[in-house]
């Protein structure tokens, strides 16, 4: 299901003209990092609560703190809004 999220709307933008390619697949990248760096956390919770297995090692409370987890789904958001902002033309050529 993520493969056709990540692949698919590439393929559609690169083939019918709005894009190029390369533009395609740094969307594909930008919107797969989103995805990628929310799931782990997902797994990590899902794991804690509903998990029948003892670990043979855990992460130190610090970097598991629900403050580290929101920072890093915020700036990978923001990764992907800034993407969105260059392409439609909304931030400087330099940039």
């Amino acid at each position: 299901m993520v493969l056709l999220v990540v692949a698919i709307p590439p393929f559609v933008l690169a083939y019918s003209g709005m894009v190029s390619f390369v533009n395609a697949l740094y969307f594909a990248g930008v919107f797969s990092g989103v995805i990628l760096s929310i799931m782990p956390i997902l797994m990590l919770k899902g794991a804690r609560q509903r998990g029948d297995l003892t670990p043979g090692w855990t992460c130190p409370a610090w970097m598991t703190h629900p403050l580290i987890q929101c920072f890093i789904v915020l700036l990978y958001l923001c990764s992907a809004a800034y993407a969105i902002a260059s392409a439609v033309g909304y931030l400087p050529a330099g940039w």
